[in-house]
C-alpha cells in the first residue's frame, strides 16, 4: 500500500460516519465532506435561489425547482445527495428519481415549476448510490450493500412505488454504479469491490436474474448500446486496482455472455482516473470524464473525445476543456448537446455541432463561491425527459430541476395571442426572429390540446420568416391551451412559452366574451371574509407591504395596485390555523349559459405538506359548494379560468369563496387573490360581411374564400358549413357578383 492510500483510509476511518463504511476503496470525495445545506424547497424560475447559499451563478439555465436535502426526505434527513434517473410513465408524467445517502426519492417533475414528491424507498445507508429505470421498474444498488434494490413503478402516477424484490446473487452486494441497456433488456453492476462488470437478465424485470460477469478489470462505469447490426457493445471506464492502474477505456463485445470478447483498449495522456462515458447519437464519437486529471496534473476541466468509428482501432482524437478549474464527473449527450455535472462548477453544456470542438454554451453553478478542484456540488444530471427539462443532483443541496434557455430563436405573434378562438378554427400568425441560429421552417408548429391531448399543426410559411397555423375546430366553451415550438436547422429547439409543455397559453372557444362582473379590488366592494380557528393571517384588501421574503405577494397581479391577500403586513405574517375565508358579493348568472370565470392566485406554502387555496362555488348563496380546485405552491401569480356551468346550475344567487388555511399551524403559508372577472361566452356566430372563413376578423386569409364564393358557391357552403355565402354580398346588393370585388378589397386595405 502506498502513502497515498494510506493516508486516504486513515481520513476515511476518521470520517467513519454510517455512509461510510462500505465506501469505494480511495474513493476522494470522503476527504472533502461538507455538511448538507438544509432549507426551504424553491419553486418558480427567478434569479432567487431561495435564500439559502447566496445567488447561483448561471447563464442561459432557468432554475424551475430546487428541493434540498431535508425537503426530499425529511424523514431522515439525509446526510449527502448522489446520483439520479429520470422516468416517464405511460401516462407522459416526468418523475426524477434521486438518490441520497438514506435511499432513493422519487419526485413527479411534469410541471418543473411544481415539483412533487412522490415517496422514499429506504436502502443501505451509503455515500454512494446508483439508479437506472426500465419498463416500470427502478433499479438501485449502493456501495453500502443490500444487493439490487427492485422498485415497481408501475402506480406511480398515483402516488404509489413499491420495493418489491432485492436482488443479492452475483457475488458482493455492493454496487458503485449500474449499466442498462434497455434494447437488449440487460442490467450491468459496475464496481462494487473489486468487481468488473456483472450482467443480469430482465427477461423477467420484477426479479434480474445473474448470467455473467467480466472480471478482468475494475470497472467504475459504463455505457451498453445495442447496435442496428445486434451487436452489444459496452464502453467501461476500467483500469487494475480499483481503477487506479492502467486507467483507461475498454470497449467489449458482450453480446455473447458466457464468452465476452475485447475489441480495444485506449488510453490517454495523463490518465488520472477514467471515471465516466458517454458516445454520441452516431455512434462516432464518445465522450470521457477523466476524474482526477485536474487535480493531479492542474488542468482545467478536461473531456476527453474518442473516435469510436471502428470499434478495435479506436483512439484518442482531441479533448477539450471550458477552462474551469472544477473536476469533470459525469456527462450526458442529447441532440447536439453534451450535459456535463462538473461538481463545483455545477451543470455545464457544450454545443457539440463540431464533435472534436465543443463550445459551452450554458451553465448553472450548484457550488457558490468556488470552482475548486474539490469532490462538493454537482454529481449527476439527467437530460432525456420529452419536455427537455433538465434535472441535477448536487452532494450538499439536493434536487435540482432546470430548463435550457435556447437564444437561438425567438417567437412573437404580429396579431397578438387570442383570447377566444372560433369553434371552427382561426388562423395563427407567428413571427419567428434568429438571433443566433437560422429557423428551420418545416419545424413551426402549433400545438393545440382541446381536452384530448396535444394536436400538433405544422405552420405555413408566408415569407419574411412568418408562419400561419390554423386553429383546430373546439366546441364552443372548451378552454384551448396551446403552444408554439420551432427548431434551428442544427436541431436547438424554442418553445414559447418558455416552460412548454407543462406551461402553456389559454384560449376561449367561442365568438365572444360579454363581461359581466369585475373586480380588480381597487374599491370596496361587497366581499366578506370568515375565520375559522384562525390565529393569523385574515384576508384583508390593500397594497402588498411585504417584501415576498416569506412567500408574499410584492405586487397584485394585474398592475392596478390592489387585491386581496393574508397578513398583510411586513415580518412573520402569514396563515396560522384557519381556514381564512373569502367570500364574493352575489353573483347574477340566471341570464343564459356558458358562464366563464377567471381569477388570478397565488398560494405559497414552505414545507409543500397538505395545506392548500381552495376555490368553492355556489349556486344558493353559500348554502352549499362545490369545490372548483385546490392548489398547493402556485409559483407566484398564476390565473386559473373555468366554466361555472360545468359545477353548477347557473342561478341569480351565485357567489365564490377562496379558503387558505395552514392547519396543523407548521408551514409558512401565505395567499392572494386579485383580477376576478365573469364573463359569459358568446357560442352565435355574428360576422361581418367579408369574414368568409368565419373566424372573426376580416383579412388577407378572406381572400381565398371570398374567391371561392365568387367562383364556386356549393364548394364555399362544403368548405365553410358554419358560414353564409351572403357575407360575400359585400355592397348590399342581395346577391354575389363581380361587383362585389372592389367594396372587399376596400375593406381588406381600410381604404
Amino acid at each position: 500500500m502506498n502513502m497515498n492510500t494510506a493516508i486516504r483510509l486513515s481520513m476515511a476511518t476518521a470520517l467513519s460516519v454510517s455512509c461510510v463504511a462500505f465506501a469505494h476503496e480511495d474513493d476522494p470525495k470522503l476527504l472533502d465532506r461538507q455538511p448538507p445545506v438544509y432549507g426551504p424547497p424553491y419553486y418558480g424560475g427567478s434569479d432567487d435561489e431561495g435564500g439559502i447559499a447566496g445567488s447561483f451563478d448561471s447563464s442561459n439555465i432557468t432554475l424551475t425547482a430546487w428541493l434540498p436535502l431535508n425537503v426530499l426526505a425529511p424523514q431522515f434527513p439525509p446526510d449527502n445527495g448522489n446520483s439520479c434517473w429520470g422516468y416517464v410513465s405511460p401516462s407522459g408524467r416526468e418523475y426524477a428519481i434521486m438518490g441520497h445517502s438514506h435511499g432513493t426519492t422519487f419526485v413527479e417533475i411534469t410541471n418543473p415549476y411544481a415539483p412533487v414528491i412522490v415517496e422514499t424507498i429506504a436502502g443501505p445507508v451509503s455515500l454512494w448510490r446508483d439508479m437506472k429505470s426500465y419498463g416500470h421498474y427502478c433499479y438501485a444498488g449502493s456501495e453500502g450493500g443490500g444487493g439490487i434494490q427492485v422498485i415497481d413503478m408501475g402506480n406511480i402516477d398515483n402516488g404509489v412505488v413499491t420495493l418489491v424484490n432485492t436482488v443479492t446473487t452475483g457475488g458482493d452486494n455492493r454496487t458503485h454504479t449500474m449499466v442498462l441497456d434497455e434494447t437488449s433488456g440487460f442490467l450491468y453492476r459496475c464496481g462494487g469491490g473489486g468487481n468488473g462488470l456483472r450482467i443480469y437478465n430482465l427477461t423477467n424485470p420484477a426479479n434480474p436474474t445473474f448470467v455473467a460477469s467480466w472480471p478482468t478489470r475494475y470497472v467504475h462505469e459504463a455505457q451498453v448500446v445495442t447496435y442496428p447490426d445486434g451487436r452489444q457493445i459496452a464502453f467501461a471506464c476500467s483500469g487494475f486496482n480499483g481503477g487506479w492502474d492502467e486507467t483507461g477505456l475498454d470497449i467489449l463485445d458482450v453480446t455473447d455472455k458466457q464468452n465476452i470478447q475485447s475489441l480495444d483498449r485506449v488510453f490517454w495522456s495523463n490518465p488520472g482516473y477514467s471515471h465516466q462515458i458517454w458516445i454520441d447519437e452516431q455512434r462516432q464519437f464518445a465522450y470521457l470524464n477523466d476524474e482526477l486529471d485536474e487535480d493531479n496534473f492542474n488542468v482545467p476541466t478536461r473531456t476527453i473525445i474518442i473516435n469510436i468509428a471502428n470499434l478495435t482501432d479506436s483512439f484518442v482524437a482531441g479533448e477539450f476543456t471550458n477552462n474551469n478549474p472544477a473536476i469533470g464527473h459525469n456527462l450526458y449527450v442529447r441532440d447536439n448537446l453534451i450535459y456535463e455535472a462538473n461538481y463545483r462548477s455545477g451543470l455545464r453544456v457544450f454545443d457539440a455541432t463540431n464533435r472534436l470542438a465543443p463550445v459551452e454554451i450554458a451553465w448553472f453553478d450548484t457550488y457558490p463561491g468556488s470552482d475548486a478542484s474539490n469532490f462538493n456540488g454537482l454529481w449527476n444530471n439527467w437530460p432525456f425527459f420529452p419536455s427537455r427539462t433538465i434535472i441535477g443532483s448536487d452532494i450538499e443541496r439536493g434536487l435540482f430541476v432546470w430548463r435550457l434557455a435556447s437564444t437561438a430563436l425567438t417567437i412573437s405573434y404580429p396579431n397578438g395571442r387570442p383570447e377566444t378562438v372560433a369553434p371552427t378554427g382561426q388562423p395563427l400568425r407567428i413571427a419567428v426572429s434568429e438571433v443566433s441560429g437560422t429557423v428551420d421552417p418545416s419545424s413551426v408548429t402549433l400545438h393545440v390540446d382541446t381536452g384530448n391531448g396535444y394536436q400538433n399543426v405544422t405552420a405555413s410559411d408566408v415569407g419574411n420568416n412568418q408562419f400561419d397555423a390554423v386553429f383546430p375546430a373546439s366546441a364552443c366553451g372548451d378552454t384551448l391551451n396551446y403552444f408554439v415550438t420551432a427548431a434551428t436547422l442544427d436541431g436547438a429547439e424554442v418553445t414559447d412559452p418558455i416552460g412548454a409543455p407543462t406551461t402553456a397559453y389559454a384560449a376561449t372557444s367561442a365568438y365572444g366574451l360579454q363581461t359581466a362582473f369585475a373586480d380588480d379590488f381597487e374599491t370596496a366592494l361587497a366581499w366578506s371574509v370568515d375565520n375559522v380557528q384562525l390565529t393569523d393571517g385574515a384576508w384583508e384588501r390593500g397594497v402588498p407591504a411585504g417584501d415576498g421574503s416569506r412567500g408574499d405577494p410584492t405586487a397584485d397581479y394585474d398592475g392596478s395596485g390592489s387585491c386581496y391577500l393574508t397578513a398583510n403586513r411586513p415580518g412573520n405574517s402569514d396563515v396560522d390555523g384557519g381556514p381564512t375565508r373569502l367570500t364574493s358579493p352575489v353573483l347574477d348568472l340566471s341570464s343564459g349559459t356558458g358562464w366563464q370565470i377567471s381569477y388570478a392566485r397565488l398560494f405559497f406554502n414552505d414545507d409543500n405538506d397538505s395545506d392548500r387555496l381552495t376555490v368553492e362555488i355556489s349556486s344558493n348563496n353559500g348554502a352549499n359548494w362545490v369545490q372548483v380546485e385546490s392548489v398547493g405552491n402556485t409559483n407566484g401569480w398564476g390565473v386559473n379560468t373555468f366554466v361555472a356551468d360545468t359545477f353548477i346550475t347557473p342561478t341569480a344567487t351565485v357567489r365564490l369563496r377562496f379558503s387558505a388555511t395552514d392547519n396543523p399551524n407548521n408551514s409558512v403559508t401565505e395567499a392572494a387573490i386579485d383580477a376576478v372577472q365573469v364573463r359569459v361566452i358568446d357560442c352565435t356566430p355574428s360576422f361581418a360581411p367579408g369574414d368568409m372563413n368565419c373566424d372573426g376578423v376580416v383579412n388577407n386569409f378572406d381572400i381565398d374564400p371570398f374567391v371561392l364564393a365568387l367562383t364556386n358557391p356549393a364548394a364555399y357552403s362544403a368548405a365553410f358549413p358554419n358560414c353564409s355565402i351572403s357575407l360575400a354580398d359585400i355592397n348590399g346588393d342581395g346577391s354575389v357578383n363581380n361587383f362585389d370585388i372592389d367594396p372587399f378589397v376596400l375593406l381588406l386595405t381600410g381604404g
